[in-house]
């Protein structure tokens, strides 16, 4: 679960005791500035408000403790809580683990030969994933054979170049090339 009080500028944390549940994490969202002005305790209004957010494991009993216990304090204006799955918070944990121990982050040892190849890497996924999903097969098969090829044979290998050829319109698919190419990628399957 994930318990998002807002407080007013100026207040950095709640103190909540959760008896029942684990805290997963607790997070400083930042200032923001809202769109409807709230009235605090003190009866003061307030635009800028501090996100808050905390995540625990626990009970709906737990839940409303820590619910109870965030409205207590007088510098909280409102209280929000969601029920979050485990896989966005196993994402959130890796995102913030990569960035911590990221190659990237510090100057003195930051590889360029290794970045450029996990950008390489990273735009040939992407490509991949984009030209062999399931719409894009139906719709374009020439260009997504064309793509196939290259990955599987490079882009400098004759047969990557037929099918490309004929994927962008320079050649027709009942030319000779083409046809030997079939025949070959034919008795390739039929006999391995």
């Amino acid at each position: 679960m994930s318990l998002l009080p807002f407080c007013k500028k100026g207040v950095a944390s709640i103190t909540l005791q959760l008896v029942l549940g684990i805290v997963r994490g607790i997070d400083n969202l930042g200032d923001r500035i809202i769109t409807k002005t709230l009235k605090g305790q003190d009866g003061n209004k307030y635009g800028m408000v501090r996100y808050i957010q905390l995540e625990f494991n626990g009970s709906p009993q737990t839940l409303k403790i820590a619910q109870h216990q965030a409205y207590m304090n007088t510098e909280t204006l409102q209280v929000f809580h969601h029920k979050i799955k485990d896989q966005q918070y196993l994402k959130r944990t890796l995102k913030r683990l990569n960035t911590e121990l990221s190659p990237l982050k510090d100057e003195e040892t930051k590889d360029a030969n290794l970045v450029r190849n996990m950008w390489t890497q990273y735009v040939r996924n992407s490509n991949f994933q984009r030209y062999t999903n399931d719409n894009e097969v139906r719709r374009e098969q020439e260009n997504v054979h064309a793509f196939l090829k290259k990955m599987e044979v490079g882009e400098d290998h004759e047969d990557a170049q037929t099918v490309a050829k004929v994927a962008t319109g320079q050649m027709d698919k009942d030319d000779i090339k083409m046809r030997n190419y079939l025949i070959k990628r034919y008795q390739k399957k039929r006999y391995s």
